[in-house]
């Protein structure tokens, strides 16, 4: 399921009690920058409770297609946001 930024806000806002809407969508676009700038620096981010997300390089590759023979496809290269999440995050879900 997804849930959308505004019903996010609205359930934040009202599970605090005494933070608005729009306080609420500020902290959470303040948390998201914190995070981002964080991976780009350190390329690893370690969220208690929750896990880990880490920036995965991975270069340009030649790769032969096995089902078009003799046909060699190039990849470019890219960056990839992984997240890992904790023991304690997955025996919560599992409940």
């Amino acid at each position: 399921m997804t849930i959308d930024k505004a019903k996010l806000f609205q359930q934040i806002s009202a599970k605090c009690g005494y933070i608005s809407e729009e306080v609420t969508e500020k902290i959470y676009y303040a948390l998201l920058k914190v995070i981002l700038d964080e991976l780009k620096e350190h390329k690893i981010i370690y969220l208690p409770d929750w896990g880990n997300f880490k920036l995965v390089e991975h270069p340009a590759a030649a790769r032969d297609n096995w089902w078009k023979k003799g046909i060699t496809k190039m990849f470019s290269a890219y960056t990839q946001v992984v997240f890992t999440p904790c023991q304690k995050l997955k025996k919560h879900v599992k409940k």
